[in-house]
């Protein structure tokens, strides 16, 4: 039987916002990072994380983060340290540092609400980079 736990860590980006992360399953897995919509926080995906990093669903590292201003994450005060544009350049910086390797990197996020949308030109962003 495999146990499978859920780990916290602070990531902070390059431009300085600190997120708070829930993580379960192995380094080096092609990895699910799991982004909120407002006014959820990272726990929402628990069961998930839980779920798809067992051996038997996949085995995946899952990562699910507490975006800018919700939950331990950082709190910006300006109102514009919300735009689309920085929840964007968020979600790279995630994928960057979770699925780290070369080209094409392993990695899925979906997303729920606004931060899908993110994710989505996120990923499309850094793969035409490559």
């Amino acid at each position: 039987m495999h146990s499978t736990m859920i780990s916290v860590q602070d990531l902070t980006l390059p431009h300085g916002i600190t997120l708070h992360c829930r993580v379960s399953g192995v380094a080096g897995r092609p990895t699910l990072i799991f982004l909120h919509g407002f006014p959820e926080v990272a726990f929402i995906w628990d069961a998930l994380l839980l779920y798809f990093s067992r051996p038997e669903n996949g085995g995946y590292r899952c990562v699910a983060l507490e975006l800018r201003g919700c939950g331990a994450s950082s709190r910006p005060a300006q109102v514009t340290a919300y735009r689309a544009k920085h929840l964007v350049q968020q979600a790279a910086s995630q994928y960057m540092h979770f699925c780290a390797g070369p080209m094409p990197r392993r990695c899925w996020a979906p997303g729920t609400r606004g931060h899908g949308v993110a994710a989505f030109f996120a990923i499309k962003t850094i793969a035409t980079r490559a």
